[in-house]
């Protein structure tokens, strides 16, 4: 057998570390997100900008947000800054974690979804900036405080501040890509800004958070697609899913109490803030059983 087979059997390119106790025969046969997964991406960005710029348009000329219930107001003055500091940390740990991987399927996806949690960042300043003259938003070294302190956002900070941490680029991504973007992701975006934006008058911020629950959309399907390739895998694939199993419920204990601090923040605005959590924990508990795994 040869050196690079050797290697390729190990999970590692000849001389590069892989990083990971994940293996597979041949980690070059993964094929990542292609040009059309870019070129998707792109248009749903410019379609997105078209219908924020168009929504923030009418509330600058007074047209809506009048009849926004200042408890709502209130809610995007105090967290809307903070949760983009929660994706760009999300963002930057995806980034590095594309450059821990030497397989160039598994590193551009990574890097792709990296672009993506940086660019709801963006997204979330250029709207508070768009919006001020009607919020009177909370400077963001404020928010930064916010981000590190408040009981409620705390958990996030301390979850991602792990995952950066870990010493396994394989069990970092399972902790955002199966536990943390599932649960938390998918409060601040679907339960916070689309569902419960609209029920307090704002039909912007729910426009804002669309693209991100479009883009979780592609990044649900690329893991799921790495998932099983992995679990699949002729030589190693029984160990992968014991191994992706024991990170799960290594790490699902941790994305849970972050996304039940994070209801916390609606609890004034919502009087069923935890059904948006069991929601958002079955959606949750169902992505996992489609790749094989379970909470437990």
């Amino acid at each position: 057998m040869s050196q690079s087979r050797v290697a390729a059997s190990r999970g590692v390119r000849t001389g590069v570390p892989s990083g990971t106790a994940l293996a597979c025969a041949d980690w070059q046969a993964f094929s990542g997100p292609g040009g059309r997964w870019v070129r998707s991406i792109e248009r749903m960005e410019s379609e997105a900008e078209a219908r924020v710029t168009a929504a923030i348009s009418r509330v600058t000329r007074g047209e809506t947000f009048s009849d926004v219930s200042p408890a709502w107001v209130r809610f995007l003055q105090e967290n809307m800054p903070v949760a983009a500091f929660a994706f760009n940390e999300c963002g930057r740990l995806l980034q590095a974690l594309s450059l821990r991987s030497p397989w160039g399927g598994l590193s551009d996806g990574l890097a792709l979804q990296a672009s993506m949690q940086h660019r709801q960042a963006q997204a979330i300043v250029l709207y508070i900036a768009d919006m001020e003259q009607r919020l009177d938003t909370l400077p963001m070294p404020t928010a930064r405080t916010r981000w590190r302190t408040d009981r409620s956002w705390l958990p996030t900070h301390h979850f991602l501040e792990q995952a950066t941490t870990s010493p396994d680029w394989g069990e970092a991504l399972v902790a955002i890509n199966l536990c943390f973007e599932p649960l938390a992701g998918q409060l601040l975006r679907r339960e916070f800004a689309m569902r419960l934006g609209p029920a307090h008058g704002d039909q912007v911020t729910g426009i804002v958070a669309e693209t991100g629950q479009d883009e979780w959309a592609l990044i649900r399907t690329w893991t799921a697609h790495l998932i099983t390739f992995l679990v699949q895998d002729e030589e190693h694939g029984e160990e992968n899913q014991a191994l992706l199993q024991t990170w799960v419920a290594r790490q699902l204990p941790a994305a849970e109490q972050a996304a039940r601090a994070l209801a916390g923040l609606v609890r004034d605005l919502d009087s069923h803030a935890a059904g948006s959590v069991a929601r958002v924990v079955e959606d949750q508990r169902a992505f996992l059983g489609e790749v094989g795994l379970v909470a437990a």
